[in-house]
């Protein structure tokens, strides 16, 4: 089977890309109610997700191979990849090519979303009835979420916190600035990542599109989503929202165009996960928009944030279909930690705009005329699910500040059991309307629904497994198992213990999963009196037949191509396929056929351009030419689809016939040769089936013979078997005739080469293949070269799954149009051929990984390396290359990947292609600190002061403590002010203050008599100087004696006190006290958790 391409199409003509060319007398009537928008994807990205565990080398050569580049990467989700595109590389065959790669789990399309709002319908609304409806305009008294007694209870907490997955928030609101989350470790605005977290200067959130910490809002939605969550209350401001106080943390994901798409959804939803990593008390998320498809990697991220606890808030949609017909994502995302929200009126009925789902879509809110918050300060009313989803959103963050204990099952249980019953709300899982206060007071209300499957038919293969699972609680408890009975076999017991298909262990969902024994239509009867058909089909088969048009008159079945929508016919006979009978079938524009179960409509058709078989598009699909074709039987009535029944019964054919088709992109009018005809054979006996093909050319080589045709049958979305897929298989007078199996087909698949690799004479290179189903005959590999055989690498390969080492004779010549055949030996059936060439060349490419979860830049010499992210470059081969890498600030490089080791240079030789990964890390968080190196020197007794800095470094954030543990000078004391600090990347500073104690002694007293002496003999000679000259002057010393006596006895204290200098020095042991002199190497020692560091300082003591 083929891999996936691309949808580039909508339902209504001007959303086509390009538009369809003015034609002439064929004016289609649009539909009176809203439509879907088909899917949009991102042209030049796509989304892949690697099995666990390979590493940069490996996901470097896939990248090579597929011919992408990782563009974005995330925390959490470690396996996923935001992937960009070499330029002019189509979206599908890159995603044919990722596919086909034994270490990619999947690969898709970075899917666009809508948001889930309507235009603004008045400038302002006088009353916000949702909280509090009295009948104010015309509403129903008591229509409302009964916030006011909710409040009773509580207000709201600014230790919870709620995130807004939507287009930013006004975080200057005067309404909202109270209530938005502030991460203060990274309000630097410094351009530095402070907090470690991967966003720079993300103080109010992260803007996923720009890469930034700037989520503002441009578009107005966010803003109003969030003024309803959580718009301060009781500041005489504007409005109030569901939470007076409650922490905002905003993530903006639209680009310049309003478009949300996957990749920035995935980035948020990585952000908000990270967060609550760090210790962030996140509950819940809004997340107010949608699409057509579901993607794999929002629902591995939606199951991440479960992990982590956090409800995930979904709007239903505003097209006002039935989620469980017709699928919205994330909506209909089977998780349990989804709450999906539908909108409510101001009379409790269901909007009119509403998506609803009595399986899909959990319960309904206020969504029409919503009065918020919007950018600049101003306030308006809006309509929409995305405005009902914040109500909701707000009810969980007020159920998580009355009560902290309370999880994300609890939560959404309580939710659920506590809202108002309402007629207008059978439609939804709960059939209630949110309540708070009843959220809150909750007592034994039971909501017992069925989950799975969310339609009455499931179609399912021999083989495959059906999952079942209800929701079964008492406000917030698990209410008990529950048992399902299968008809005649015997009953099922669904259990909620997390294993077996069940998600998660003690949430209420309640799972049991089936597989079953033969074809056929069983009934499963859950407990609450609903069942589901499960109608179980054989798989198809091929093989070439021999050529037999049937040749029809017919019936006109008047398509509508335009739009796509099928119409369902019913023969006079049920119709065999896949070993039941059908009674009705539909027919499309676009070369395809469904089987109807019994009450099941039409739908909205398939896409109009093609996809692998099988498709989530349908659940049975003949498709003898599914692609954009399109007849015009308005200009000339032979032209269309017909359909008409030969023979006689009970051996009667019903043939339906696509005559004189033409391709979209051909557009021509009637009378020119491009236009196809073909017809599908189906039976009134026999599950065969049988295309004809009469002419299979548009003239235009990329269209012909089914080159961008999808042709194949599927019996379930997961059981498919595929005859071609955007390959030129289908020749003139091709007959295929289809067959049932007992089991799964055999489809054999060529994965390696198949398009854009590079082979060199010489080389030895794996031809890979990967089978499945029973075993078939074996094959042969054919070298071609211009779509001619060139060669013959073998005869004979067993058809299991496999490859073959072929080494490259040397006398192959260059070029860049070589392909690989897999033929059958039994019937020379080509069984897949390489859907792109793949080149022969005597050039080699080095592909250099620089960082992975780090970031740095690695150098060639000789030159033509030099990367910070991942590049390529070419060399002759021999060529000896000597590769250098450098870390980043705040990084490290841990080593080399591929072919070299260590941390040092790498040195190659280019002997083929090369990947080559430098293992660049960011370092971890940690702190620093500095200390004075001069020392301090004071008296004994004098306090002395150091001043302590500290800096935070790579991201880290955190209290810092100190105390000094070692040197600290006797009787001295050491303390700190302030005590602890708070560091980051800005540096802080503490005062370390260390006192000494004062030395004190007995000055005065008599010195012993044998000191007596050296005192004498010191200070008397001091005190004869003095004296001489005085008593030489009788007359002056007469005039001074009294002063001169005075003196004498200061000299003589001085004498015995500081003359000698040896009083102190002899006094007896311990007679002094205080801080010895000396110098002290004090320690101090910085510690936060685990995070320790020391410095020392010295202290000098006289």
């Amino acid at each position: 089977m083929c891999l996936l391409t691309l949808l580039a199409a909508t339902i209504a003509a001007a959303q086509r890309q390009g538009g369809k060319p003015d034609l002439p007398n064929l004016a289609p009537n649009k539909p009176s109610y809203a439509t879907p928008s088909r899917p949009y994807f991102a042209a030049d990205r796509l989304i892949v997700r690697f099995r666990a565990g390979k590493s940069p080398s490996a996901r470097a050569a896939v990248h090579g191979f597929a011919r992408g580049r990782t563009k974005r990467l995330f925390r959490t989700l470690r396996d996923i990849e935001v992937v960009q595109l070499e330029s002019g590389l189509t979206l599908s065959e890159a995603l044919r090519r990722y596919r086909s790669q034994a270490d990619v789990l999947y690969a898709e399309p970075d899917y666009r979303r809508t948001l889930f709002d309507l235009v603004p319908n008045d400038p302002m609304f006088t009353g916000l009835w949702g909280l509090r409806n009295t009948g104010q305009s015309g509403g129903l008294a008591g229509a409302d979420i009964d916030a006011v007694k909710a409040w009773e209870l509580s207000t709201g907490s600014s230790d919870v916190v709620v995130g807004t997955i939507d287009t930013g928030v006004d975080w200057n609101h005067p309404d909202l600035a109270a209530n938005i989350y502030r991460n203060d470790a990274d309000c630097t605005d410094n351009g530095i990542d402070d907090d470690g977290n991967g966003v720079v200067d993300d103080c109010h959130g992260f803007n996923a599109v720009a890469g930034s910490g700037d989520p503002i809002d441009t578009y107005k939605h966010g803003t109003h989503v969030a003024g309803t969550i959580g718009a301060v209350g009781n500041n005489g401001l504007g409005v109030v929202g569901v939470n007076w106080k409650v922490k905002i943390l905003a993530c903006k994901t639209d680009d310049e165009n309003g478009y949300l798409y996957d990749s920035a959804i995935l980035s948020c939803l990585d952000y908000m996960a990270t967060m609550k990593d760090r210790g962030v008390n996140i509950v819940a998320t809004n997340n107010s928009y949608g699409g057509a498809f579901e993607s794999k990697a929002v629902t591995d991220a939606i199951r991440e944030q479960m992990k982590r606890g956090i409800l995930f808030v979904a709007a239903a949609g505003n097209y006002g279909l039935d989620n469980d017909t017709i699928p919205a994502y994330p909506a209909n995302t089977d998780l349990p930690n989804v709450l999906t929200v539908a909108a409510t009126d101001y009379t409790d009925g269901l909007a009119s705009f509403s998506d609803y789902g009595r399986h899909t879509v959990h319960l309904g809110a206020p969504g029409v005329a919503i009065t918020s918050t919007v950018p600049g300060g101003g306030y308006e009313t809006w309509d929409g699910t995305s405005m009902a989803t914040p109500h909701v959103v707000g009810a969980a963050a007020l159920l998580k500040a009355y009560d902290p204990a309370q999880d994300w099952a609890a939560i959404k249980n309580r939710i659920l059991a506590g809202g108002d019953p309402l007629a207008s709300m059978t439609a939804t899982i709960s059939g209630r309307r949110l309540n708070a206060y009843g959220a809150m007071t909750c007592a034994g209300q039971e909501v017992l629904a069925r989950l799975q499957p969310q339609r009455n038919n499931v179609y399912v293969a021999i083989g495959e497994t059906v999952t079942f699972n209800m929701l079964h609680v008492v406000c917030e408890q698990p209410a008990g198992e529950l048992t399902l009975s299968m008809g005649n076999g015997p009953p099922l017991t669904l259990h909620d213990d997390g294993q077996n298909g069940d998600e998660a262990a003690g949430d209420g969902v309640y799972t049991a999963r089936w597989v079953p024994p033969a074809a056929g239509r069983y009934t499963a009867t859950f407990s609450n009196g609903e069942a589901v058909t499960v109608i179980v089909l054989k798989p198809y088969t091929f093989s070439k037949t021999d050529y037999s048009w049937r040749t029809i008159t017919g019936t006109f079945v008047p398509l509508d191509w335009f739009y796509g929508t099928p119409i369902a016919i019913v023969p006079p006979f049920p119709v065999r396929f896949g070993g039941l009978t059908f009674d009705s079938l539909a027919i499309d524009a676009y070369g395809t056929i469904e089987m109807l179960g019994v009450q099941e409509d039409v739908g909205w058709g398939l896409p109009e351009w093609a996809f692998p078989i099988p498709t989530v598009f349908a659940d049975t699909l003949v498709a003898p030419l599914w692609d954009d074709i399109f007849d015009r039987h308005d200009l000339d009535p032979a032209q269309g689809v017909y359909w008409d029944v030969l023979g006689q019964a009970p051996n009667r054919e019903l043939v339906i016939e696509w005559r004189g088709f033409h391709h979209y992109t051909e557009y021509s009018y009637p009378g020119a040769p491009s236009t196809v005809t073909f017809q599908v054979v189906l039976s009134e006996t026999s599950d065969d089936i049988v295309f004809n093909y009469a002419d299979t050319t548009f003239d235009n080589e990329w269209y012909d013979f089914g080159r961008s045709a999808s042709v194949g049958i599927q019996v379930s979305q997961g059981v498919g078997m595929q005859f071609s897929c955007f390959a030129p298989m289908l020749s003139p007078e091709l007959a295929v005739r289809w067959s049932t199996s007992d089991s799964l087909p055999t489809s054999i698949e060529l994965l390696w080469p198949n398009g854009g690799e590079v082979w060199r004479p010489g080389e030895k290179h794996n031809i890979a293949w990967n089978a499945t189903g029973p075993a078939a005959t074996d094959f042969r590999i054919e070298l071609l070269k211009a779509d001619a055989i060139d060669s013959v690498p073998t005869t004979s390969v067993p058809a299991a799954s496999g490859s073959f080492a072929w080494t490259m004779p040397l006398d192959k010549v260059r070029g860049n149009d070589y392909k690989i055949r897999l033929v059958s030996n039994a019937d020379s059936t080509i069984t897949h051929t390489s859907v792109s060439s793949f080149i022969i060349d005597n050039v080699y490419v080095l592909e250099v990984w620089p960082g992975y979860w780090g970031t740095g830049t690695v150098t060639s010499s000789p030159p033509g390396i030099q990367c910070h992210e991942v590049c390529h470059a070419p060399f002759a081969a021999g060529t000896t290359l000597t590769l250098t890498a450098t870390p980043d600030p705040g990084n490290q490089f841990n080593g080399w990947d591929g072919p070299c080791t260590g941390t040092g240079p790498c040195v190659i030789t280019m002997t083929k292609d090369i990947v080559v990964a430098a293992d660049f890390v960011p370092l971890p968080p940690d702190f620093s600190f500095t200390a004075p190196p001069p020392p301090q020197t004071v008296a004994a007794g004098q306090p002395a002061h150091f001043t302590i800095t500290i800096s935070g470094n790579n991201g880290f954030a955190g209290t810092v403590s100190f105390a000094c543990t070692a040197g600290v000078p006797p009787q001295a004391s050491c303390s700190f002010s302030p005590p602890t600090v708070t560091a980051g990347a800005n540096p802080v500073s503490t005062t370390l203050t260390t006192t000494t104690t004062a030395r004190s002694m007995a000055l005065l007293q008599a010195p012993s008599r044998r000191d007596y002496r050296p005192l004498l003999a010191l200070c008397l000679p001091v005190i004869g100087l003095v004296l001489a000259p005085v008593a030489g002057r009788k007359k002056l010393a007469r005039r001074w004696h009294v002063g001169v006596g005075l003196l004498l006895l200061l000299l003589l204290v001085a004498a015995l006190v500081g003359c000698g200098g040896g009083v102190g020095a002899t006094s007896p042991p311990g007679s002094a006290t205080g801080t010895p002199a000396g110098s002290y190497s004090i320690t101090v020692t910085a510690t936060s958790g685990s995070l320790s560091h020391t410095q020392t300082v010295t202290l000098v003591v006289n």
